[in-house]
């Protein structure tokens, strides 16, 4: 692979991390939009929208939570996992735990990660961000199996989810060097933001040119 590539396939990993957090954060209940420098997709697309509405929370908590999301946003991880363990529990939204499986998989705790994915997969089960959340900490610990469901689930639920057809083709690109499906989903992907992400509109031609196509 040239160095170009492997330039590019780096570009393309690390966004999906960067996507991936301003996306859960906005589906979480955030009630103000991210800058539009600082947006990886299209957070108009409907299924961006909060799919918990801020009237879950009381006020006080609300404070919390949005303190705790704005701590993820500029990095603080611990400390955003210290308010957001306040917020969860047994009947409180799924977004608290949602939060707290980011934060630890941008700590690198996939352990606590997944557990916490988990708790709120239980709560959302149908949520297509929490399941591409949880395809994304599954690739991490290379349970490709469970990760390639998870987004075909997501999927179901929401075809158009643009998140979870880029980490499909992510997946079948990088781990399962798949480049027929990869491509595909790739694709579709660049279809659901209008062809906006240039990196990856760059990447997806290299691809094209390995499968030969015109």
């Amino acid at each position: 692979m040239s160095k170009f590539n492997i330039k590019l396939q780096e570009t393309v990993i690390n966004k999906l991390s960067a996507s991936l957090l301003t996306a859960v954060l906005l589906l979480a209940g955030c009630g103000s939009q991210p800058e539009k420098e600082n947006v990886e997709v299209n957070l108009d697309a409907p299924q961006a929208k909060p799919a918990i509405a801020l009237e879950s929370f009381n006020s006080a908590d609300e404070l919390k939570f949005r303190n705790a999301s704005e701590l993820i946003k500029n990095g603080h991880y611990e400390e955003a996992i210290k308010q957001f363990k306040k917020l969860s529990g047994q009947n409180s939204p799924a977004s608290a735990d949602a939060n707290l499986a980011l934060a630890y998989y941008k700590m690198e705790d996939m352990d606590k990660a997944a557990k916490h994915m988990g708790i709120a997969l239980q709560k959302k089960p149908g949520n297509a961000s929490y399941l591409s959340l949880n395809a994304l900490i599954a690739m991490e610990s290379g349970r490709f199996q469970e990760a390639e469901k998870s987004l075909k689930k997501a999927l179901s639920s929401n075809k158009d989810h643009t998140l979870a057809n880029y980490n499909l083709a992510l997946l079948y690109d990088i781990y399962y060097q798949d480049i027929p499906k990869a491509y595909n989903y790739y694709l579709k992907y660049l279809n659901l933001v209008n062809y906006e992400d240039k990196e990856t509109v760059q990447w997806v031609e290299q691809l094209r040119y390995s499968l030969g196509e015109e």
